[in-house]
């Protein structure tokens, strides 16, 4: 967090998520049926994923398990798994933002139509 509030562009990444969060009443509904539905979902259809797919993750989300990213990442046939030390759920509040906007553009760079 001391690197975060170091940071006006970060401050103002965090001041826009907390604004848009609220007012909380408004989103629990939406939420709570967020929740249920994910308790639903049992198989994705990974497998069937075609497109060059970039999957970036942090080593210490909270919300999402790494081993749930390098599952995801053997299912999708070809993709990668960049995975971020150090990083949480919201990447843009990182240490590492920048590295992760540079493998970003390389990888749309590397499979953009010619």
């Amino acid at each position: 967090m001391d690197n975060i509030m170091k940071d006006e562009s970060r401050v103002n990444v965090l001041t826009g998520l907390m604004k848009s969060m609220r007012p909380g009443e408004l989103r629990r509904d939406g939420m709570e049926n967020d929740v249920e539905q994910l308790k639903k979902v049992k198989d994705l259809p990974l497998g069937t994923i075609k497109a060059p797919t970039l999957i970036i993750h942090g080593t210490d989300d909270a919300d999402v398990s790494v081993a749930d990213a390098a599952f995801a990442a053997r299912r999708i046939k070809g993709a990668e798994l960049y995975l971020v030390p150090g990083g949480f759920h919201v990447m843009a509040l990182t240490d590492a933002r920048d590295t992760i906007t540079q493998k970003r553009v390389t990888f749309l760079k590397k499979h953009a139509p010619q």
